[in-house]
């Protein structure tokens, strides 16, 4: 209901920036804590892999001559290693149902942290990786975006996109920052993206259906979110978030190697932009997406057609039956972060990105000190621009866009069910908070609320609670039967 807001429903852009701050921090920390635990079932396949590649390189380095007998020992005792956990593993899991005392716990629980050394390995390789996905995805600073939206500089000689240039301008000295390029999107529709590295290397993307519906306080009110935005350090958040999603993807597309060709193109594509001294936009973020691929249901059913059509099927299906174990390990370990990605990690992330577009409008009422115009502008916008649904997180506004089974945005396909940027009637709540109107869109707390809430918990609570022991379930058979498998192969390779 709209009613007046009260002195104390008021609220500075300094508390609100100072609120979405701390929610930010708090969010980030829930994201870490679940990416760790997900990254327990990556590395559960990835330890192994890691210690066989290490002793490969090893027993090669012997096969040259090259301090053969040190090298061959030091092979020798990565495989006698993994016999040793692999053991323990058994020990583990035949002893589970049988603890009954205090002692028994202890011992079980001393056992664990025994155990805990063999997914280090993999552990290790996913934060290098995920720090090398940040490093790629900044040589590509999402370029591409304005690539496939065939942005253009703005012409001298109109003034509507003159004018813009000196808004940027204008905005950029208010907020001490370098003021970032500016492109031109020939498109109808009301919208604006920042792209780029940092805040010294940032283009600002601008819809021409922007300069043609918004008057210039409410451009300078984008603007300023835009600018608040990339002065907060939003782009190496988003490539962070991304980045976790890229490492998963990495470890199912080599698990996928021997089963879909896409696979292979998928990393051929990616070691070509590694070592590519200047890679084209395009082609980097070509490359970062089809990593990604291997976490989609359709890398799942491009396997199935492998395996189920064509010429030679019986064959194809007798030389694949060895591999049957590495089908039946990638299965699960693509259902479980799905499982993961849907009920725990999605909700935090896109609370996250949301609160990031929070802090941005802050900013930009700091910046221009008109939060009505930015209330207004906010009204006015449309749908992203065609092309431009990849990285509908980038833009000022996308909430509702990412919907439909033919959706291509950031949600969709990376299986998150949240909405990743809040409402527009959110954000206009918060606008009049900080000072936009009298009369605003309040939330209190009434009697009716919290019966409601109680009945609703009530009846959702027991749902909850076996989602999360199926879940919990799931992801201790996937790790069980990855660890053994990899420990397996390790221990027989090297020994």
């Amino acid at each position: 209901m709209a009613v007046p807001l009260s002195a104390g429903e008021r609220v500075s852009f300094h508390d609100e920036q100072a609120r979405r701050r701390r929610g930010t921090w708090r969010l980030a920390a829930i994201c870490l804590a679940i990416a760790a635990t997900m990254g327990l079932v990556t590395g559960a396949i990835a330890g192994p892999f890691v210690m066989l590649s290490l002793g490969g390189i090893l027993n090669l380095i012997a096969a040259l001559g090259i301090f053969p007998q040190a090298a061959n020992d030091a092979a020798v005792g990565i495989g006698q290693w993994a016999a040793a956990k692999l053991d323990l593993l058994g020990l583990v899991t035949d002893n589970l149902d049988k603890l009954e005392t205090w002692h028994d716990h202890t011992v079980m629980a001393e056992r664990l942290a025994d155990l805990l050394p063999a997914f280090l390995p993999g552990l290790a390789l996913s934060a290098l990786l995920w720090i090398g996905f940040q490093r790629l995805a900044r040589r590509d600073g999402a370029e591409d975006l304005a690539e496939a939206l065939r942005a253009r500089p703005p012409r001298p000689g109109d003034l509507e996109e003159k004018q813009l240039s000196n808004i940027v301008e204008e905005v950029a000295i208010a907020a001490g920052l370098p003021a970032p390029r500016v492109l031109l999107v020939d498109s109808p529709t009301v919208n604006a993206a920042a792209i780029g590295t940092s805040h010294d290397h940032a283009t600002l993307l601008v819809t021409r259906g922007l300069l043609d519906t918004l008057s210039r306080d409410e451009t300078v009110g984008i603007i300023g979110h835009l600018v608040g935005s990339v002065g907060n350090g939003d782009l190496a958040v988003m490539r962070s978030l991304v980045a976790v999603f890229q490492v998963k993807g990495f470890f199912l597309t080599i698990l996928d190697l021997p089963f879909r060709w896409s696979a292979w193109k998928a990393l051929a594509s990616l070691g070509t932009v590694v070592v590519h001294p200047n890679p084209a936009p395009a082609r980097v973020a070509e490359a970062l997406h089809s990593v990604e691929a291997g976490l989609s249901t359709d890398a799942t059913e491009e396997i199935n057609r492998n395996l189920s059509e064509g010429r030679f099927k019986t064959l194809r299906l007798i030389l694949m039956f060895p591999l049957l174990l590495v089908m039946l390990i990638a299965i699960m370990q693509k259902l479980i972060l799905q499982l993961w990605t849907l009920f725990f990690l999605g909700w935090p992330l896109a609370a996250l990105w949301r609160t990031r577009r929070y802090l941005a409008d802050s900013t930009a009422v700091q910046l221009t000190r008109n939060p009505e115009a930015l209330e207004s502008a906010l009204g006015k916008l449309g749908s992203i621009p065609e092309g431009g649904e990849a990285r509908d997180y980038l833009f000022v506004h996308a909430a509702g866009h990412d919907t439909g089974p033919n959706a291509k945005g950031f949600s969709t396909r990376r299986g998150i069910a949240d909405s990743i940027q809040p409402s527009l009637a959110a954000r206009v709540g918060r606008m009049k908070a900080q000072g936009s109107g009298l009369v605003g869109w309040t939330n209190r707390i009434t009697p009716g609320r919290v019966l409601g809430y109680g009945v609703l918990s009530l009846i959702l609570g027991p749902l909850v609670g076996m989602i999360l022991v199926l879940v919990g379930m799931l992801t201790a058979g996937t790790v069980v039967a990855s660890l053994s498998f990899g420990l397996v192969v390790t221990a027989a390779l090297l020994t």
